[in-house]
């Protein structure tokens, strides 16, 4: 369905009010390292995503909102959140 832009608008307030900031830093639960560098919407979706880059070989991904905030079983079997805000 298609949106407005005054939808599209109050989309992208609220997603940046309830997504990371861009430029914060996370480590993933396996241990990675990322760089949050930039937020938006799906183009089919409108699913809020996450645009994100590792410190180490600079690849960018893109996970959904939801992804990037579910817990997750590591391998030690603990449920842990899938990313971390780092203090460094």
């Amino acid at each position: 369905m298609k949106k407005t832009e005054a939808e599209l608008e109050t989309m992208f307030e609220y997603l940046d009010m309830i997504g990371p900031p861009i430029g914060s830093k996370w480590r993933h639960h396996r241990g990675g390292r990322y760089v949050v560098v930039g937020l938006g919407l799906n183009s089919t979706t409108c699913e809020p995503e996450i645009v994100y880059t590792n410190e180490e070989n600079h690849f960018r991904w893109v996970r959904t909102l939801k992804e990037w905030s579910e817990v997750v079983t590591n391998e030690h079997g603990e449920e842990v959140p899938r990313f971390s805000p780092r203090d460094d």
